[in-house]
């Protein structure tokens, strides 16, 4: 989801930057092996390969570790998911904790959209490495992020809401400086 942007950079490189608001977003542990099961009692799809990312209408669903899982959803769904989660919890031990007032994230979108990112990111963007539907943790800056592509051209990131100006500004100067 997108909102207003609380800074926008276009540039002769052809990138946009934009603040990603209107989510709630849950964090998900349980054992991998009661994930199928807990994902079609909830309707999530839980089976993704660790590292993996997808979206079905407003739901997105990140694999960020074999026994891990970030969940994001509309606002209006926050109470539906902890509703379907805990009228799940006979079909496994697991633990769900709402994250939304910690993160925060952007939509880096656009042809030079990788170069910007890999700036302070020590990921390899090529597609080959990091192909469609690639969701992480990783370090951007020192600064721990998760980063999903979405697209070719399209990347999504979440930070901590404390790292919001920092990440801005680290940002817009790689962009000027590219």
């Amino acid at each position: 989801m997108r909102s207003e942007t609380n800074w926008h950079a276009e540039n002769a490189m052809k990138i946009t930057v934009t603040q990603a608001t209107g989510a709630t977003r849950f964090a998900l542990r349980c054992r991998p092996n009661d994930s199928v099961g807990l994902g079609e009692a909830t309707g999530w799809t839980l089976g993704l390969p660790v590292l993996r990312g997808a979206r079905t209408g407003d739901r997105a669903v990140l694999r960020l570790s074999p026994d891990e899982w970030q969940l994001m959803g509309s606002l209006a769904s926050q109470l539906t998911i902890v509703s379907e989660f805990a009228a799940a919890s006979a079909q496994c031990v697991h633990s769900l904790v709402e994250i939304t007032d910690r993160q925060r994230a952007l939509l880096i979108e656009g042809h030079d959209a990788a170069e910007l990112l890999a700036t302070g990111c020590p990921l390899d963007f090529d597609l080959a490495a990091m192909p469609v539907g690639f969701a992480s943790r990783t370090l951007m800056w020192k600064i721990e992020i998760i980063l999903w592509r979405q697209e070719v051209k399209l990347y999504h990131i979440e930070y901590g809401r404390s790292y919001e100006q920092p990440i801005s500004h680290l940002l817009l100067n790689a962009a000027k400086g590219l």
